[in-house]
């Protein structure tokens, strides 16, 4: 199964129904770890071959960039994604959080383009995170 924006809409509005009766206090906390658990699912289900595909899950706090970071080095992803965590955790409350990852292979490998992992694990990430929180709304 790979990533499709059906899935994307489907986590959106999992998402929206499993917040909606926190309250203004409670929510940010709600989107800081929904956001926090998807980053991290994300970077370990990526494809490693040099970490430059895994160590490219950045953070955009209301908008993202076309940056591709030159990573070569699990080190240098380890590093991201622990700036990414850092992000996160400081994003204002209701921010408008973005996960992103610009480099221009990230679709090839999300479809199966890598020996190291199967199609689908972005898709994967988001059904995971999505059940992990989709129970709070009802």
């Amino acid at each position: 199964m790979a990533f499709t924006a059906i899935n994307l809409r489907e986590f959106e509005i999992a998402m929206e129904t499993a917040s909606k009766d926190l309250s203004d206090r409670d929510f940010p906390l709600f989107q800081k770890k929904v956001a926090i658990d998807l980053l991290r699912s994300l970077f370990e289900k990526t494809p490693v071959d040099t970490g430059r595909a895994r160590g490219n899950w950045r953070v955009g706090i209301e908008v993202g960039d076309e940056e591709v970071l030159d990573i070569t080095t699990r080190a240098e992803a380890a590093a991201s994604l622990a700036q990414g965590l850092l992000e996160l955790v400081n994003a204002p409350a209701f921010a408008n959080i973005i996960l992103f990852n610009n480099v221009p292979y990230i679709l090839r490998l999300e479809h199966g383009h890598s020996d190291q992992r199967p199609a689908g694990f972005v898709a994967q990430s988001l059904d995971e995170v999505q059940q992990t929180f989709a129970g709070l709304g009802r």
